[in-house]
């Protein structure tokens, strides 16, 4: 009769551990679980919260940033061009002149740019790190060329294609083959360059850096040294 029930007793243990067991989720050995949105398995850096998709801005701590993303739809490209006009970098008028620039030169198409554009620029306290949507899906030239596959490939240092044409579809290289100087303020990974936004695009005194529009390389954000901030240059947009 012991012997019975200790059998009894050694079944029921191992029924309740294999259902423990199985109802234990599975976990990233790295990190966070990874999710699976539309059928796409987003890294564990990635996490999902109140229902939204938060990006991180430090992928070493796993940090979500403060631009959250919707996840009732699939990621869709977004647009980029460089400006076809240029501006002298003292009298931009700041992050909220340069993001005025773009919709402006955004609407002159016919038909318009869909969407929302935000200058890729930094002053000294804040860039396109914090202050842009962190898109999910490729960034795409008015060639139709993908530039960056998703936002943390555009901020990993190299894009894919160089930016290269303006709002219209008109590649801007000089016909002399000389380089495409455009204001940015901005280092690879989105982050102001302190001390080198001509004072915020307000003021000379200071100088500004400058990206190269038709260049792959970390050069496309932060090409040294400084531009002196009486000079001219274009923008980057980014629909967001």
């Amino acid at each position: 009769m012991k012997k019975f029930s200790l059998i009894c007793l050694i079944v029921a243990m191992s029924v309740m551990l294999s259902s423990i067991a199985m109802a234990k989720p599975k976990q990233n050995p790295s990190g966070p679980p990874a999710l699976v949105v539309n059928g796409t398995v987003i890294p564990a850096c990635y996490q999902k919260i109140n229902g939204q998709l938060r990006v991180v801005s430090d992928p070493g701590q796993c940090r979500p940033s403060e631009v959250p993303i919707s996840l009732s739809s699939p990621p869709q490209p977004k647009t980029v061009f460089i400006t076809s006009l240029t501006y002298v970098g003292a009298a931009i008028g700041g992050i909220a002149g340069a993001d005025a620039l773009c919709n402006t030169l955004a609407a002159t198409v016919v038909p318009g740019l869909a969407g929302t554009y935000k200058a890729w620029i930094s002053d000294d306290s804040m860039g396109p790190a914090t202050t842009f949507t962190h898109n999910m899906g490729p960034y795409v030239n008015t060639h139709g060329d993908i530039i960056a596959n998703d936002w943390i490939g555009l901020t990993s240092g190299v894009i894919l294609k160089p930016i290269l044409y303006d709002e219209s579809g008109a590649n801007l290289t000089p016909p002399t083959g000389g380089p495409i100087d455009v204001w940015t303020g901005t280092d690879p990974f989105g982050h102001p360059v302190v001390g080198q936004t001509c004072f915020s695009w307000t003021a000379v005194g200071v100088d500004g850096i400058q990206g190269l529009g038709m260049v792959t390389t970390p050069l496309w954000t932060m090409a040294p040294p400084p531009a002196n901030c009486t000079g001219m240059a274009h923008l980057y947009c980014f629909e967001q």
